[in-house]
């Protein structure tokens, strides 16, 4: 039965998940301890864990585990739902509960086990500060003039990131700020070693900066595939064929 009613919505149930933005999921943490049966647990999956994790602690004890699915899309609504959105995907949790870890692991997802604090790190780099950028990059109008009609790849995905959540990721960047800030100031550094590549022709710089962003990314690509190296996931989804190796008998895409 659904219910735009929070309490009713929860005094029956043995499993909770808020899934609101950031901050309401705080404000609910920390009003519907009295609403919940004895034995109840309550999980969110918002974004960002440090302020979530300690409100959890702090208002709801062990009844709380932190989670963040790193699964989605810039769709939104029930005629969205996807009935397959975790399978194989990274779900983070932020302390061990065997009943929360099998809800996760029966419905696909790859659990992984982290602080509050490395999560939050992490996701600022790899997906709060790429949210950011796309963002920044897409609010450019001279991207309309001379549109040829239809977008090339390498400016899909930021479009498609860029269409994200207004009421959403307000709260994400908020909650998280600290480790987003830095992020950013690491870009800015590395923007600036581009520009100034640039400015002085320095191609041999420039072939640099390619090849350390490509040693960085295969080692990602190669972890993933791998299982995940030194962050091994707990259960292991479909076994994927890396791109790399697709790539070694594929002729070269130097694609936009």
């Amino acid at each position: 039965m659904a219910t735009f009613d929070l309490r009713e919505g929860i005094e029956d149930a043995d499993l909770v998940i808020l899934c609101t933005p950031v901050l309401t999921i705080l404000e609910q943490i920390r009003t519907i301890r009295p609403h919940l049966k004895k034995s109840a647990m309550v999980i969110d999956v918002g974004s960002s864990k440090e302020s979530i994790s300690h409100e959890g602690d702090r208002f709801l004890g062990e009844a709380f585990v932190g989670c963040h699915p790193m699964a989605g899309s810039e769709l939104r609504g029930i005629m969205h739902a996807n009935e397959r959105l975790f399978e194989g995907e990274i779900c983070f949790m932020t302390s061990r509960n065997k009943r929360i870890q099998n809800f996760w692991t029966a419905i696909g997802a790859d659990v992984h086990p982290i602080t509050p604090k490395r999560h939050d790190r992490w996701v600022a780099m790899a997906s709060h500060l790429p949210h950011i950028l796309a963002f920044s990059l897409l609010a450019n109008p001279e991207l309309q003039k001379d549109f040829p009609g239809r977008l090339n790849p390498s400016i899909r995905d930021f479009a498609r990131i860029a269409r994200g959540s207004g009421f959403v990721w307000p709260d994400i960047f908020l909650s998280n700020k600290t480790q987003v800030i830095t992020a950013l100031n690491k870009f800015k550094i590395n923007i600036s070693k581009w520009s100034n590549a640039l400015k002085r022709s320095d191609k041999d710089m420039i072939i640099k900066l390619i090849a350390d962003s490509n040693r960085v990314s295969w080692m990602l690509e190669d972890k993933e595939y791998r299982g995940g190296g030194d962050a091994a996931r707990s259960v292991q989804g479909p076994r994927r064929i890396s791109p790399r190796a697709r790539s070694k008998n594929s002729p070269s895409a130097e694609g936009p």
